[in-house]
């Protein structure tokens, strides 16, 4: 279904003012489509408009057919049961047709919903997951506490979970920094023993 300006235009104000899953909800709500056909057309629409892509009136790219994403989470599943990710992935991309980013994020949800062993489902995942990767780790907790039935110590193991999926910029600054001074050193040592050498 093609949006209207008006509508495309309110879908990204939500967008740009952090309220992915208002727009997902409101797109489902002018559309008629499921949650994930939903998720998929609303991502495209923000890359698409990171990008400079398409015009004002240009519809979303139409979202995967619902019987091939669930054959896809099926898939992905057993190859997540079996603990390989990037199986995992490939069949969710085999069945989509999604991009890899896309292919990737789904099956993240679905890695949390099998660690859960069902007690977290795809939509609380998702909401979850928004909450921890954007540093809100409190109000993930309360979401999977509240909703889940987790106990604090349970709900904070999945949070930390969620949370090594995505190496956070802070986590590498550390380790980034020391490798990089580890280098400069080595080819200070270096610079400094071929001087003696002289070879420079």
């Amino acid at each position: 279904m093609s949006l209207t300006a008006a509508q495309r235009d309110q879908l990204l104000a939500l967008i740009h003012s952090g309220q992915k899953i208002i727009a997902v909800k409101r797109y489902r709500e002018i559309t008629g489509v499921g949650l994930q056909e939903a998720l998929y057309a609303v991502t495209r629409l923000a890359d698409m408009e990171a990008s400079g892509g398409g015009s004002r009136t240009q519809a979303a790219a139409p979202a995967p057919d619902p019987r091939k994403m669930k054959e896809a989470e099926a898939a992905a599943m057993v190859a997540l049961v079996a603990g390989n990710v990037i199986e995992a992935t490939r069949r969710y991309r085999q069945h989509t047709g999604l991009g890899l980013k896309e292919a990737k994020d789904a099956v993240d949800v679905l890695s949390v919903v099998h660690r859960s062993e069902g007690r977290v489902n795809a939509r609380l995942a998702r909401a979850v997951m928004e909450k921890v990767f954007a540093g809100k780790k409190d109000e993930a907790l309360t979401l999977v506490m509240s909703n889940a039935g987790y106990d604090d110590t349970e709900a904070r193991a999945l949070i930390r979970n969620i949370g090594n999926m995505r190496p956070s910029v802070s986590s590498c600054a550390g380790g980034c920094l020391r490798m990089l001074v580890g280098l400069i050193l080595l080819a200070a040592l270096a610079w400094f023993g071929l001087r003696q050498g002289g070879v420079l």
